[in-house]
């Protein structure tokens, strides 16, 4: 892989949110920038030169969706790829975070692998 990626963790919860980063950090060699909560990583998100955000929904004081909305609407974020990460299952939900602009959707439990490789895919076309 070329170059060094920077990617945001955005996970309520600091046990996933860390695992995420150590796993990405230590397979991939990307920099990995962690936020537990979602107001301070939304704020950041405008600041830092970011090439990818991994996001949950379910957070407290804004969700997942919520947040890639409001990335959608800013100039400096609409385009910055979001690959959201929950716990929601559903069709619907599928499709109400396709509908919202993410462009990766991948379910809890985490399989690693699985997110590594497709952040890998994503870079790579």
């Amino acid at each position: 892989m070329d170059g060094k990626y920077n990617i945001m963790v955005v996970d309520d919860d600091p046990l996933i949110g860390g695992l995420v980063c150590r796993y990405l950090d230590e397979k991939s060699g990307f920099d990995v920038h962690y936020f537990e909560n979602p107001l301070k990583a939304l704020k950041q998100a405008r600041k830092i030169k970011l090439d990818m955000i991994i996001l949950d929904w379910s957070m407290p004081k804004l969700s997942g969706l919520q947040f890639l909305l409001r990335l959608r609407k800013d100039k400096k974020t609409k385009d910055l790829p979001v690959f959201m990460l929950t716990a929601k299952r559903s069709g619907e939900d599928f499709e109400t975070a396709c509908a919202a602009g993410v462009d990766g959707y991948m379910t809890k439990p985490i399989d690693f692998n699985k997110l590594n490789n497709r952040i890998i895919g994503y870079f790579a076309k």
